[in-house]
């Protein structure tokens, strides 16, 4: 069975099936990908407001807490912005969306796009100067993303290197954070979601996203699937969740939060 079938039986299965649950006081935690985390907050105020006796908390922390506080029974639902790896695959997971990893520089800086090989160089140190990329003479000031984010595995894997190559001038732990520390820097070089990172952009921040291998960063390029580096956007379970668990994973795959994943410039994973 393909894919996207499997994933639309499964959403029909949590739809068609969610008891009437009692209005008793429910408490769920969901934690992880800080890509997902606008996304899910925005969903669970949503859901509270249909179901006025759940209350939703929403951390994040990255898509290895989603994954470690998930199996802990820390967290109800986690949240992890890539595929699950093969020793992971004792959790459900959910795709929700589908969203890219960009290169962001400054608006200021000249450069546009950079190739594959040139970003692994950029990424290990080869490429130090934003002169060899035909940008001004100064230091390109990468800024890179702590041990278990999805970013960060995604863009390791496009580029074909180890994390611990990666030679960076700091550390940003969530998407906040980068955007942040670039636009605190005109020379600095992030890696962050696409939907977020065009988003800002939407709203007039001073951030440009860099085409990789000929190919512009952006929700067409991912709708058509031309864009390199895309991602899936995952809820995940330690067991298939049950009770107001399972009617919220229900909601996240529905038509409801259709709206939700476009504001914040995902893709709706059956687009």
């Amino acid at each position: 069975m393909q894919p996207w079938k499997r994933l639309t039986l499964m959403a029909a299965l949590l739809l068609t099936l969610v008891p009437a649950l009692a209005a008793q006081p429910v408490k769920l935690t969901i934690t992880g990908s800080s890509t997902l985390a606008p996304v899910v907050a925005e969903l669970a105020r949503r859901f509270s407001a249909q179901h006025p006796e759940v209350e939703i908390e929403v951390r994040m922390g990255g898509s290895g807490r989603g994954i470690s506080d998930t199996r802990e029974g820390k967290a109800d639902i986690g949240m992890v912005s890539r595929a699950l790896k093969t020793d992971e695959k004792d959790l459900f997971a959910f795709t929700v969306a589908r969203d890219g990893v960009a290169l962001v520089a400054h608006r200021d800086n000249p450069v546009k796009a950079v190739t594959r090989t040139q970003f692994a160089d950029i990424l290990t140190g080869k490429i130090a100067n934003w002169k060899a990329l035909g940008g001004a003479d100064a230091p390109i000031a990468l800024i890179s993303r702590p041990h278990g984010r999805g970013s960060l595995e995604s863009v390791t894997a496009y580029a074909g290197i180890q994390e611990e190559q990666i030679k960076a001038a700091a550390l940003a732990g969530d998407n906040a954070e980068a955007l942040k520390a670039l636009l605190a820097n005109r020379n600095a070089l992030v890696f962050l979601s696409v939907g977020m990172a065009e988003h800002a952009a939407a709203q007039g921040s001073a951030v440009r996203l860099l085409a990789l291998d000929g190919v512009p960063a952006g929700v067409r390029t991912m709708r058509d699937g031309s864009y390199p580096v895309v991602r899936q956007l995952n809820l995940v379970a330690r067991a298939v969740p049950a009770g107001m668990a399972k009617a919220f994973v229900a909601f996240a795959l529905s038509s409801q939060a259709r709206s939700v994943i476009e504001q914040y410039d995902y893709v709706p994973y059956l687009d």
